[in-house]
């Protein structure tokens, strides 16, 4: 019996080559996506984004300076915070770990920070977040651009970092399948059209990016 024909291929994103993998000539796309070699190329090449840096807040009572609450967050510096030393012209403080910035704030405004902030607080795919310009992700519309067809496959398709399929976020917008084709159709593809700035941003929602 004669081996199949193998065939090596570059695994890339954009113009970086992240691995690469070797599989029978007669393989189905589906069958290379679903690879145990092709799924742990891209868990490395993902991880350092699903696992960022993190820091530590606390909540602090000024009488003592104990730290009676505590949260991680990716963000280093919080709003409003100096590095004015804590003192009591409030009850509670909010600090860095490390002690050099904090903040006054009231037992709600240390909630709204942690609504805002904790990294237990994020969307489950917000990580897909670093992968994509400020311009595509911002929430000012007069500054947004709209999603090409490359940065729109991040979040849609079966081969998407989320896994959704097409047709499931067009429910999820409420757009036919047909009509949702054509915001992630080929650049050079007739029937091509930009997706709106309130669909793109109703999208991201409801994927948890």
């Amino acid at each position: 019996m004669n081996d199949c024909a193998m065939t090596r291929a570059n695994i890339e994103y954009g113009n970086v080559t992240v691995g690469f993998i070797t599989f029978a000539s007669n393989s189905t796309c589906r069958a290379l996506v679903q690879s145990e070699l092709f799924q742990d190329i891209i868990h490395q090449f993902t991880r350092p984004y699903k696992t960022p840096e993190t820091h530590i807040h606390e909540l602090v009572v000024s009488t003592t300076g104990n730290a009676i609450a505590s949260f991680n967050s990716t963000d280093y510096v919080l709003d409003g915070m100096t590095s004015t030393l804590i003192n009591d012209d409030s009850r509670y403080w909010m600090r860095t770990g490390d002690g050099l910035h904090s903040v006054a704030v009231t037992l709600n405004g240390y909630a709204v920070l942690y609504a805002k902030y904790a990294t237990a607080m994020r969307p489950k795919h917000a990580w897909i977040r670093g992968l994509l310009p400020a311009e595509v992700l911002t929430q000012m519309a007069s500054e947004w651009r709209a999603p090409t067809e490359w940065e729109l496959r991040h979040v849609v398709g079966e081969e998407s970092f989320t896994g959704v399929t097409g047709n499931v976020a067009a429910a999820m917008v409420g757009i036919s399948e047909t009509n949702f084709r054509k915001y992630i159709a080929s650049s050079t593809a007739k029937n091509r059209q930009q997706m709106s700035f309130a669909t793109w941003h109703l999208l991201l929602a409801k994927l948890g990016v």
